[in-house]
């Protein structure tokens, strides 16, 4: 069985949504760090906290020659399964109200 402590470690980087946003926006294509400042509106470091959080799970990784980033397979199943999860959670909350 998976510990406590792993599964809040695989879902503290889909606990933020300017994360959850970049991950949408790499499913989608490649972007630079510059794309997305742009995109997520968030600057040099605190823009590079959010991407670190993200590779430290494996959920992106960066291009060695362009440097562009991109989303794993990992990642695309992550932001899948929780947002089935949101959705599923919103029906049952909605079928019960």
């Amino acid at each position: 069985m998976v510990s406590a402590s792993r599964i809040a470690e695989l879902v503290v980087p889909f606990a933020n949504s300017d994360r959850i946003r970049i991950v949408r926006a790499l499913i989608d294509k490649p972007m630079t760090f510059t794309e997305m400042e742009d995109l997520i509106g968030k600057r040099g470091g605190a823009l590079k906290h959010h991407l670190d959080q993200l590779i430290q799970e494996r959920y992106i990784v960066r291009e060695s020659i362009r440097g562009r980033y991109l989303a794993t397979v990992r990642g695309n199943l992550a932001h899948r399964l929780f947002g089935w999860f949101a959705g599923h959670v919103m029906e049952t909350n909605d079928a019960k109200n």
